[in-house]
């Protein structure tokens, strides 16, 4: 089944880590797919609150992280930037939780 949900914003430059790279290959899946998740609002394994601050971002502009829990066990963040001051979010950032 093919998702169609509309991304919520520009996530600017994508970049990933090399090791967040290994982690997503060896768990069987592609680094658009988590980024697709990323920027349609999936905000993973997030609590509560950090969700709420993400929904706050998507209307102030703020940084918007995501937090994914890989069928290996291992941990993945997704920084997106805040707008700067053009408005424009410049770059996403995918990599393991213990490289932020």
């Amino acid at each position: 089944m093919v998702d169609f949900r509309k991304p919520l914003f520009d996530p600017g430059s994508c970049v990933a880590t090399p090791a967040a790279l290994d982690a997503i290959e060896s768990a069987g899946m592609d680094a658009t797919e988590i980024l697709d998740r990323h920027v349609t609002g999936d905000w993973g394994d997030l609590c509560e609150d950090d969700c709420q601050a993400n929904e706050s971002a998507l209307e102030c502009g703020s940084r918007i992280l995501s937090y994914y829990r890989l069928s290996t066990g291992q941990e993945l963040y997704i920084i997106t930037e805040a707008k700067g001051d053009d408005g424009r979010r410049e770059a996403t950032t995918i990599m393991l939780r213990g490289e932020y």
